[in-house]
């Protein structure tokens, strides 16, 4: 599986459970939620496999408000039962040089590739 695979495959998961995500953050537009799965981060190689840490990103167009926050909180929640991740932190996203940081949450995902080649 390609690192491109695998990101596709962290996408299906998040979709599978009716959540908006993608990876394309050119298009990403979060109304009023949406989640973004970021550039991967090598963590670790071996002979047969590779290990990579995920960032997926929950992020709301809306400024914070109890009901934006329970959304996103959910959605997060969602995510990381979907991802078997246990932990997520509140952070920002901004979508460009010159726009506000929306509110979001930043999960790491650990997404292992397995390097054998096929027969």
């Amino acid at each position: 599986m390609t690192v491109p695979e695998a990101l596709d495959e962290v996408v299906a998961v998040l979709v599978a459970v009716g959540l908006p995500a993608t990876r394309d953050a050119g298009a990403f537009f979060p109304a009023p939620i949406g989640v973004l799965v970021g550039m991967p981060s090598l963590v670790a190689t071996g002979l047969a496999s590779r290990t990579l840490e995920v960032p997926v990103h929950v992020v709301s167009a809306d400024p914070p408000s109890p009901s934006v926050l329970a959304l996103m909180y959910a959605a997060a929640d969602d995510a990381a039962a979907a991802l078997q991740t246990n932990t997520y932190q509140a952070t920002t996203w901004s979508n460009g040089v010159n726009a506000e940081p929306l509110p979001a949450l930043n999960l790491l995902v650990t997404v292992t590739i397995d390097n054998t080649p096929e027969v």
